[in-house]
This record gives C-alpha cells, sequence and structure tokens, in this order.
C-alpha cells in the first residue's frame, strides 16, 4: 500500500501544479481545472508503481548484461579468467532471474519497454562502473555455496546499487551546473546539458519528481530484504494499485485544501508576525495549507502526528531556516482551533 507520507506529498505537488496553472497568463493555455488537478493526482499515484517496477527490473537487467558478457567472452580465443570471475555471480544469480520472472513485471508494459536499455551504451558504461565498486566487490566474493548467504548478498547488493546510482547521477547532474557556471552565459548552449550517461539511462524512467526516487528504493529493498526464499512468480513485490481508501483520502485532502484555501489563508494571516503572507514561498504556504486541511477535516490522524508530518515534509521541501517558522504557525493555528473548539477527531485518534 502507499504510504500517507507518500500520498500527502503527491497532493502537495499536485496543488502546487494548480497554483501555477492559476497564475499564467495567456489565453493560448487550456484551462486547468479541479478535475484536471484530480486526475493529475491520480496519474502521480499510479506512476509511483511505475516507478517502483521500473527500480525492481534494474537488478535483473544488471544479471542479463551479465550473462551477455560472461557468454561474449567464453567465445573468446583466451577469455580473461578475471572478467569471468567477475560477471558469472550476477550472471547465474537465482534471486535476479526469479524477479525477472515475477508476474506483475512481466505484465508491465513500461518494464517491456526498458528492455532496449540492455543495449545502449549509456547502461554498458553504468554497468561497467558498477562492476568496480566496493559493495559489488563484495557481493562477488560471498559465499556462493550457501544458499542463504547468496540470497543475503544479493539482497545488500540491491540496496547498494540503488543508493550508487542515484548519488552518481546526481553527482553528474552537480557537475554539469558546475561547468554551466564557469562558461560565459554564450558559451552555455553548446554544453551537451542532460547528456551524461545516468541522466541518459534516468530519461527512461517514470519520474515526474526526483524526490519519489528515495521513497520508491526504500520500499523496493525492504520487500526484496525481507524474502526468505527465492519469491514465487505470483509473489508481490512492488506495491499494489492504489487502493480505494488511499484515492478517497488523496482527493479529499486536495479537494478540501483548494475549496476551503481562502479561509485557510485567512487563519494564516493571523498568525504571521512582522510577515506578509504574499512573501511566503509557494510550497512553504502550501504545506502549511495542507497541515490546516487534515487538522480540520481528517478526524482519524492525530492533530501532533499532522503536524508532525508536515514539519518532516517541510524539512524535504522548504529551506531549512522555514522549518521553526512552518512548525511554529501551524503550532500557533492548532491552539486557536482548539480554543474554538474546531478540532475534531475521533476516539481512535485522541488515544493515539
Amino acid at each position: 500500500m502507499l504510504t500517507r507520507r507518500l500520498i500527502r506529498i503527491k497532493v502537495l505537488q499536485t496543488i502546487y501544479l494548480y497554483e501555477i496553472y492559476q497564475h499564467l497568463n495567456g489565453e493560448s493555455l487550456p484551462p486547468y481545472r479541479l478535475e484536471d488537478a484530480m486526475a493529475t493526482l491520480r496519474s502521480y499515484l499510479n506512476e509511483f508503481l511505475d516507478l517502483q517496477h521500473f527500480l525492481l527490473s534494474l537488478l535483473p537487467l544488471f544479471s542479463r548484461k551479465a550473462q551477455e558478457l560472461l557468454q561474449e567472452e567464453e567465445k573468446k580465443h583466451l577469455p580473461r579468467e578475471e572478467y569471468l570471475q567477475l560477471l558469472r555471480p550476477l550472471a547465474e544469480d537465482a534471486l535476479c532471474a526469479a524477479i525477472h520472472n515475477n508476474n506483475a513485471l512481466l505484465d508491465s508494459e513500461y518494464v517491456k519497454g526498458l528492455e532496449a536499455s540492455l543495449q545502449s551504451p549509456a547502461f554498458l558504461h553504468i554497468f561497467q562502473e558498477w562492476l568496480r565498486t566496493a559493495p559489488y566487490k563484495q557481493y562477488v566474493a560471498a559465499d556462493g555455496s550457501d544458499k542463504k548467504k547468496r540470497l543475503a548478498a544479493i539482497q545488500e547488493m540491491a540496496g547498494a546499487l540503488y543508493s550508487w546510482l542515484f548519488s552518481s547521477w546526481y553527482e553528474e547532474i552537480e557537475a554539469e551546473e558546475k561547468l554551466l557556471e564557469s562558461l560565459p552565459h554564450n558559451n552555455q548552449s553548446n554544453v551537451p546539458f542532460g547528456k551524461s550517461y545516468l541522466q541518459k539511462f534516468f530519461l527512461d524512467a517514470p519520474l515526474t519528481y526526483t524526490s519519489d526516487l528515495e521513497l520508491a528504493a526504500r520500499q523496493v529493498t525492504e520487500r526484496i530484504h525481507k524474502l526468505k526464499e527465492l519469491p514465487a512468480p505470483e509473489t508481490k513485490l512492488t506495491t499494489k494499485p492504489v487502493l480505494a481508501d488511499e484515492l478517497e483520502f488523496a482527493e479529499q485532502l486536495l479537494l478540501k485544501m483548494i475549496s476551503n484555501s481562502g479561509e485557510h489563508q485567512a487563519l494564516i494571516k493571523e498568525n504571521l508576525h512582522n510577515w506578509e503572507l504574499d512573501r511566503l514561498k509557494k510550497t512553504d504556504l502550501i504545506i502549511i495549507e495542507l497541515g490546516i486541511t487534515e487538522l480540520l477535516y481528517c478526524p482519524d490522524i492525530p492533530t501532533r502526528v499532522t503536524l508532525n508530518e508536515y514539519v518532516d515534509i517541510a524539512s524535504q521541501f522548504a529551506a531549512n531556516e522555514a522549518l521553526p517558522f512552518i512548525n511554529g504557525v501551524l503550532d500557533n493555528i492548532l491552539r486557536q482551533l482548539e480554543s474554538k473548539g474546531r478540532i475534531h477527531k475521533n476516539f481512535e485518534a485522541q488515544k493515539q
């Protein structure tokens, strides 16, 4: 199932897009209505499932590349034994084979489209770089005669692979940005920005926001680590499709915030000291408004859970200096709403 943290983030991102469209000028642009925002929200939630499929399919994709290169090397007149030993564990990995045959991945149209990556120069470069890393060498050195140890080795490697991919990708982006900054403005257009190996590879990912990567990778890694044996094809390795109650929570949060934004902003304005509402960053304002919406219209969620969740989300999407501000405003508004008897939580929520 989807976590409520992810749902809150997807609602935040959808409302941000909605607000941007409301302030765009130009008669050529079609109107972006509330029903359009609802459709975007549903799309964002479903894309997260595709992203998990993408990440999960990377393990068998790397294994199949190892198989291909192993076969090529074995056909040579004088194959390099050291290279064969480096490739063989991954090429013959039973967990990678089991994941490749998982029904969810076999049925995913998105994963089928990923097959082309196997022959791309970008993927070959990424694969060869991965073979040089310490985590991969630790995986190769693991005891291959013990099935449990072998399973544990690939489980450890999976998390290390995702971490390495993301950190390497971000390093590429930072390097390109520094290169652009170092050049005169009139020469920046000649830089092949976005053409690095990992950026080319991740262009194929179902990725609207890079912030989704960490959460998706963590959930996929947790599922892999929970395996006690090789999974059968029908084993659920990714999040289930969006459930009805998850979608209801997401849509109600979005609808209630947009419908009551005027009242929420009046509350915020009352609790701003030496600050004007229009000086707030758009993201900070939306985070505070979502917190108010949840306090007022989600009776099953304890107030402290709401405040903690949105401060944590702010730590991901807002500047560090904004965290005490957001926390303080939400705390003041909570006390104000409680004093007016406007907070109504059910019995179970009050106990938490």
